[in-house]
């Protein structure tokens, strides 16, 4: 059994937050203490500047535009999927 947990540490979350951490924790079959001090011990936080973030913006409108492409026309885009796939593992790289 671990280490008798004596000590609080206090957040403040919107009611819509603490729905959706309690629907993950349950999901999960966790309290959400558990569920919480999983989250901070394995979680990453990212900080974006304002740059980064209209990037990232851009890079999902444009998924979002081939996406609604692709199921319009029921086609593919020669190449389309390795480039996608580059892509996401520079963000992997860059951000975790």
């Amino acid at each position: 059994m671990g280490e008798k947990k004596t000590h609080r540490i206090e957040i403040r979350v919107s009611e819509s937050e603490k729905k959706e951490l309690e629907k993950q924790a349950q999901n999960l079959g966790l309290t959400l203490s558990d569920f919480a001090r999983r989250k901070i011990h394995s979680g990453n936080v990212i900080i974006l500047s304002e740059e980064e973030k209209r990037n990232i913006t851009g890079i999902g409108r444009n998924f979002n535009q081939l996406v609604k492409f692709c199921n319009a026309t029921n086609k593919i885009p020669l190449g389309i999927v390795e480039e996608l796939n580059r892509i996401i593992a520079q963000l992997k790289k860059h951000y975790y």
